[in-house]
């Protein structure tokens, strides 16, 4: 399965209205369906669509079919008159290797998908657990940031001059 994420579609809704979300998503699911067999499942909800392959394909085609999908994001997309450049991040996922339970697996998902959003997006990650390490230490530096500026202890260096 191919997880996708449509990068700062926020931005979409946020500036034109849901109107044009909608239908940027309608024109993003046309492109997908190009870009896929006819046997494959595409499913969506929000910006985020899933990819079901009928065939579990070898890595070297996983990444064939990513680079397709990322390469039918490559035309702006043209809504209620105003040209996007649309990109996407892209997650594989396969349920014996990257997790035990549908739980688990949207979770290595979600994981891999933000790893990918973090590297600039338009770009596709395969899972990996050392992900999962570096979502821990990032929460536990968030949490710490909070706890340190909720007691002061941090001082901004405007304030020092």
């Amino acid at each position: 399965m191919l997880f996708l994420d449509l990068d700062r579609f926020k931005y979409i809704n946020d500036t034109l209205g849901h109107d044009a979300g909608d239908k940027l998503l309608k024109e993003v699911v046309g492109r997908l369906q190009h870009s896929v067999r006819a046997a494959d499942t595409i499913s969506y909800g929000g910006d985020e669509f899933n990819i079901l392959l009928t065939e579990i394909p070898s890595a070297d085609n996983i990444i064939t079919i990513a680079q397709k999908v990322i390469g039918s994001f490559s035309k702006p997309f043209v809504i209620n008159g105003h040209e996007f450049d649309i990109t996407t991040s892209i997650r594989h996922q396969h349920l014996s290797e990257d997790g035990e339970s549908i739980e688990a697996l949207f979770k290595n998902a979600d994981i891999a998908m933000y790893h990918a959003k973090e590297q600039g997006g338009n770009s596709y990650q395969f899972y990996n657990p050392s992900m999962n390490i570096r979502s821990i230490e990032r929460l536990q530096l968030e949490s710490q940031l909070s706890r340190a500026l909720e007691h002061g202890e941090l001082v901004s260096t405007t304030s020092l001059h």
